[in-house]
């Protein structure tokens, strides 16, 4: 079979095009189900959100930080678990900071091919990182529900987190 030049650059297009499209994807997503995990009282006009650092590093930190200044417009500061759960320092003042943004990441396994290998049925298993966000009340000391029982977006999988908060509360200015 001859594959011609026309076809290869339209296969070449198409496969370049459905990588931009997966790659975007998560700057806009919203989870659909942020009443569950949004606490009722929690309210980003009239509070600043507490957000803990992001659990791989600084660079993934930094990368949340420029998502968050171009994304997310209401008040937040980037705080390590540490100074969080302070009794005592800048950010101790529940009244003012009533509620956090932990991370809960997970390693998990799954799967992504299947395949004969001689008579015998063998998988590919690849490690895959989730991170899931949930809100904790320091007044109360309560958790929240995590964002959702999936979230594929691995590292950047604050984006539909932060777009979700912000989903919600311009919903609710209209």
């Amino acid at each position: 079979m001859k594959i011609s030049l026309k076809n290869s650059l339209s296969l070449v297009t198409l496969f370049l095009f459905f990588l931009f499209a997966i790659a975007s994807a998560p700057k806009h997503m919203v989870y659909s189900d942020y009443d569950k995990w949004i606490p009722g009282d929690f309210n980003p006009n009239t509070m600043t959100l507490l957000i803990e650092d992001h659990p791989l590093g600084k660079k993934q930190n930094n990368r949340m930080i420029k998502f968050l200044d171009d994304k997310y417009p209401y008040s937040y500061e980037i705080v390590d678990l540490n100074t969080i759960m302070s009794a005592t320092g800048q950010y101790a003042n529940t009244k003012k900071y009533p509620f956090v943004l932990r991370w809960k990441p997970q390693n998990s396994s799954y799967t992504t091919s299947e395949y004969l290998q001689g008579n015998r049925l063998s998988t590919t298993t690849h490690s895959a990182w989730d991170m899931y966000g949930y809100f904790f009340d320091r007044v109360n000391n309560k958790k929240y529900p995590a964002t959702r029982s999936s979230n594929v977006w691995g590292q950047i999988g604050y984006r539909p987190v932060f777009n979700s908060i912000k989903k919600k509360f311009t919903d609710k200015e209209k």
